[in-house]
């Protein structure tokens, strides 16, 4: 004849599982760390819990292994930076593309950047600060011109006639000055 209590040992409650925190599993407050995304259920089995708690990956303007290992760098041609946080969406992403030097056209650098008329260079995106690599420089005065160079104009020296203009494409002007 079995005697109450009818059972024997007892229950201990199980704690958060690796990669979350909170009070433990019965108390269904287990939430994910910082840089992870899931849940954490309870259940009737060995382990008595569910989680799905897993690394993010970096968001798409970085790169890096994941949000949680906290190597996620800005991708070439943006600054700021990426970390963990424990509310949606688990992590905090200040990268933002980094702005065309006053030299060239163009949104920004990862968009693409193009020398100003009357300047020659190349501006490509850079994972280092200023994160991008090269320069517009201006062009000089051709031949039988005078000037400060191709971008502050250029006119026809005395004794020759024509016109020079400024351009995006090399030599950076077209025209002449001929006699």
């Amino acid at each position: 004849v079995a005697m109450a209590p009818y059972y024997a040992g007892s229950c201990v409650a199980v704690g958060c599982p690796a990669n979350s925190k909170g009070t433990n599993v019965p108390s269904e407050d287990c939430i994910c760390d910082a840089g992870y995304s899931g849940t954490v259920s309870a259940v009737a089995y060995s382990p008595f819990y569910v989680s799905t708690c897993t690394p993010l990956p970096c968001p798409n303007t970085s790169v890096g292994t994941n949000v949680a290992v906290g190597d996620c760098v800005c991708k070439a041609g943006y600054t700021g930076s990426v970390h963990a946080i424990s509310v949606e969406p688990f992590y905090a992403d200040s990268c933002t593309p980094v702005a065309c030097p006053s030299t060239a056209n163009g949104t920004d650098v990862v968009s693409g950047c193009r020398c100003h008329a009357g300047y020659s260079g190349l501006v490509q995106a850079s994972s280092t600060a200023p994160y991008y690599q090269g320069s517009c420089v201006e062009v000089p005065c051709p031949v039988r011109s005078i000037g400060v160079n191709l971008a502050a104009g250029c006119q026809c020296a005395p004794g020759y006639s024509g016109s020079i203009v400024a351009t995006t494409e090399a030599p950076y002007y077209n025209g002449t000055c001929s006699q």
